[in-house]
């Protein structure tokens, strides 16, 4: 049997839950209102206290949330269930050959999560040459080797590149604009170099 996870135990989610635990299955379970999952847990659900933590126990994660704003919280939020998923991961496989740039690779690299992707626009742009990941046209190459990479190099990266630095280097390169009268700006190449200089 699976032993499950599922975020959001209202009408449906808590009928689907229910069906799961009655054919054997584990299910740790989580909802805003612990209250309303008491049939559940009564039924021998187990009960996360958080959405990652219901992540955190389970091989398959479900959510059946009220809207996008609950979702956003239960997938993003500081308790959310996609950075359980990505600091448990050993490298983030990004496998788009388009010309993206993929903030979920920041959110990979601030979990912790080296990144392996095809070198293209997107990942050139993030990973670069910088030791956070590795771009090769075999992407299982690239995985491979993108495990010996240092956790706490792709950490410090990404934080580098948050919307708080990335809001005062912005604003220093307003104060020059401002102060020497210059309208021409200065485009960086890429997010490394911008993070780093």
């Amino acid at each position: 049997m699976a032993n499950l996870g599922f975020v959001g135990l209202g009408t449906m989610g808590g009928t689907i839950t229910k069906r799961l635990l009655d054919a054997g299955h584990t299910v740790t379970g989580y909802n805003r209102t612990r209250s309303k999952a008491q049939s559940l847990l009564d039924a021998g659900m187990k009960w996360g206290e958080t959405p990652r933590q219901v992540a955190e126990t389970a091989d398959i994660t479900f959510s059946m949330v009220s809207n996008s704003i609950a979702l956003r919280e239960i997938m993003h939020g500081d308790n959310g269930i996609l950075a359980a998923h990505l600091a448990a991961a050993d490298v983030f496989v990004f496998p788009s050959r388009t010309d993206t740039f993929g903030i979920v690779q920041l959110e990979a690299l601030a979990s912790g999560v080296p990144i392996a992707a095809f070198p293209v626009t997107g990942p050139k742009d993030v990973v670069g040459d910088r030791p956070i990941g590795v771009l090769h046209d075999d992407l299982g190459r690239a995985c491979m080797q993108a495990l010996g990479i240092s956790r706490d190099a792709c950490r410090k990266f990404a934080l580098d590149c948050s919307w708080e630095n990335s809001a005062r280097q912005f604003l220093g390169h307003a104060r020059k604009v401002a102060v020497s009268g210059n309208r021409e700006l200065e485009m960086p190449m890429t997010i490394t170099e911008t993070a780093t200089g």
